[in-house]
């Protein structure tokens, strides 16, 4: 059976996502911090979990080691990223910014790389978010780490061909109870300004994900699932 890597993939998304690439790939799940939860996803799953700091290029060439024990390499998810919730960009300090991109960018620019070092044919599929296009969201570090996955994800698709790249840009997810935590008492305006009036699912995500793996013409592509939220 072929591996599928999905980075950060025991919480929220990541296990959606995890859970749907299952039934088809042995699943290799990588953790940094939860790892009793990736651990006890990976055994339900039958699949393996490996910690990795995906802004460590050691790091992730030992994840890539270890997943290749298990089978050949054919997806890549990379769905590890970091958020500060802020009000304003005032809160956000040079610290805050160098960590998101060091999470955020730098680890999808690493394990795409890697990628394409090992893999001849193969599909990695980015999380992005709708923060990188409407940039409402006033964690500004946030919204450029995520701006610069998309840049990313077009690049590698034209450098690693027949390799196919392209992201997925979800809106606010149910999975994140931090986000009706922020918005507090705007989490109904905000939700009003969702055309289909509700929050996505995680496995609405997912379903984003696989159709990104199956799709055998699709390439260098954003898939926007935010209920309407941004349109393109």
């Amino acid at each position: 059976m072929k591996i599928a890597i999905v980075t950060g993939g025991s919480g929220g998304i990541g296990e959606s996502i995890s859970r749907a690439l299952a039934k088809k790939y042995k699943v290799c799940i990588s953790f940094n911090k939860s790892k009793e939860k990736a651990l006890k996803l990976a055994k339900e799953l039958k699949g393996i979990a490996v910690e990795c700091d995906v802004s460590s290029e050691a790091s992730v060439k030992k994840l890539f080691n270890e997943a290749e024990k298990h089978g050949e390499i054919a997806v890549l998810v990379n769905n590890a990223g970091a958020i500060h919730w802020v009000s304003s960009y005032k809160e956000v300090s040079s610290e805050m910014f160098d960590e998101l991109m060091q999470t955020n960018a730098k680890g999808c620019f690493l394990t795409s790389k890697e990628f394409g070092l090992r893999v001849k044919k193969g599909v990695i599929v980015n999380i992005a978010s709708t923060g990188a296009l409407n940039n409402s969201f006033p964690g500004v570090h946030y919204n450029a780490s995520k701006a610069a996955v998309l840049s990313l994800t077009q690049s590698f698709a034209n450098l690693l061909a027949p390799i196919r790249v392209n992201a997925v840009s979800p809106g606010i997810i149910a999975s994140n109870d931090n986000a009706e935590k922020f918005y507090g008492t705007r989490f109904q305006e905000i939700i009003s300004k969702i055309p289909l009036k509700r929050l996505g699912k995680p496995e609405e995500i997912a379903n984003a994900v696989l159709f990104c793996v199956e799709n055998e013409y699709l390439t260098g592509q954003n898939i926007i699932v935010a209920g309407g939220r941004v349109m393109r």
